[in-house]
């Protein structure tokens, strides 16, 4: 059955981000500290996942080096942060979260964005599609939001940052999909006279 999905490493990173919220959960009511350490740990391991993933997908192929090297770069990040977390370094602090994790973290997200709608034109098909515009669509509006509300320098709820998981929801159905054998003709949907 998973040998003719249309990429394993979206659907391992998709798993890994959507059990992202039920891993700090349980982490959280086993131990006191450290947390934040594990949720940029496994933020690390879906943004390096789907580094890998990016290319599984029928984009043009300067959009796919584009999003690699961007969820490639967040992936790097992440485990900056991670590390930044257990070794007191004022240095490598600000470097994990002020240089690169302010500004650079959420472009790279944009681009990652951007990448999903390009999956949704060219690549995507069906019912899997249309839930893609809904998903892809609210995270757009979402994004917006967020930068309507730092111009006002206000905050962006957390709550409202949960919609990005639903891109995750949708990176898995597409990830799982069938795909044709090279060689096969696909004449639709069987007809029995």
């Amino acid at each position: 059955m998973l040998s003719n999905i249309k990429s394993r490493a979206g659907l391992a990173a998709s798993i890994v981000f959507l059990l992202l919220l039920p891993i700090a959960a349980l982490y959280q009511a086993l131990f006191e500290r450290g947390v934040e350490v594990v949720i940029h740990i496994v933020l690390a391991i879906g943004a390096a996942l789907l580094s890998f993933a990016v290319l599984d997908f029928k984009t043009p192929p300067w959009m796919a080096s584009v999003a690699s090297v961007s969820t490639g770069t967040l992936a790097v990040i992440f485990a900056l942060q991670a590390v930044s977390l257990t070794v007191p370094n004022d240095t490598l602090s600000y470097l994990a979260f002020r240089a690169l994790g302010q500004g650079v973290e959420g472009w790279l997200g944009n681009l990652f964005i951007l990448w999903c709608a390009a999956v949704l034109f060219f690549d995507s098909r069906g019912k899997v599609r249309f839930f893609g515009f809904i998903v892809v669509g609210l995270a757009v509006c979402e994004k917006i939001y967020e930068y309507v509300l730092s111009y006002r320098a206000e905050a962006v709820p957390d709550a409202l940052k949960l919609i990005l998981l639903l891109l995750f929801v949708w990176l898995l159905l597409e990830s799982g999909k069938e795909t044709r054998k090279p060689g096969t003709l696909d004449l639709g949907p069987e007809t029995k006279y």
